[in-house]
């Protein structure tokens, strides 16, 4: 993102590093805005995917045979170390 304090003058500058020729302000803020209509335009079409919680991030397990045998070995272990009273 640019910086607030960056002028007209010092983004022609830094465009000019792109350009084999110096842009004038007028043409390096069109280009500018230009660039912000793409990058805008490309979020749109890959908006991110963020998940509320850490259960729809992930998901859980289903309640199934392994789970309820990873839930007891885990119950276990917690005793073994004093984790649970």
């Amino acid at each position: 993102m640019i910086e607030a304090a960056w002028t007209k003058a010092m983004i022609a500058m830094r465009c000019s590093v792109w350009k084999p020729y110096l842009m004038s302000t007028v043409a390096a803020d069109t280009e500018f805005m230009a660039l912000v209509r793409e990058i805008q335009a490309k979020k749109k079409l890959n908006p991110p995917i963020a998940k509320k919680t850490w259960r729809e991030a992930f998901g859980t397990m289903p309640d199934d045979e392994l789970s309820r045998e990873a839930a007891r070995l885990g119950e276990e272990w917690r005793r073994s170390e004093g984790m649970v009273e």
